[in-house]
């Protein structure tokens, strides 16, 4: 992904490429994508120092503990691994954001 993103079920690995430009990824409903759905994205290409990777939930999903609206990826190199809850949100597993 290097521009604006929408991710759904086919989406399990994003390599991000945020070289040009800061990249906006929208994240798949929980609940379209069932419990247990792991997701991986990573910066790839090692530009998330150069511009933000910003992942952003889907309706009203929440992300993480404490309920985040989205995650931001602004190192080199970084990750965000989360989990489906088949419900109404994502469970972060590891991150490297910052």
């Amino acid at each position: 992904a290097s521009g604006p993103t929408a991710l759904d079920a086919t989406n399990t690995w994003v390599n991000a490429n945020a070289s040009s430009n800061q990249v906006d990824l929208t994240l798949p409903s929980a609940s379209a994508v069932g419990a247990g759905f792991l997701l991986y994205i990573h910066d790839f290409s090692g530009t998330g120092a150069t511009n933000d990777i910003v992942i952003s939930r889907a309706g009203s999903d929440v992300i993480g503990y404490g309920g985040a609206t989205s995650k931001t990826i602004s190192m080199q190199g970084g990750f965000l691994q989360i989990i489906s809850n088949g419900v109404n949100g994502w469970a972060v597993i590891g991150e490297l954001l910052s």
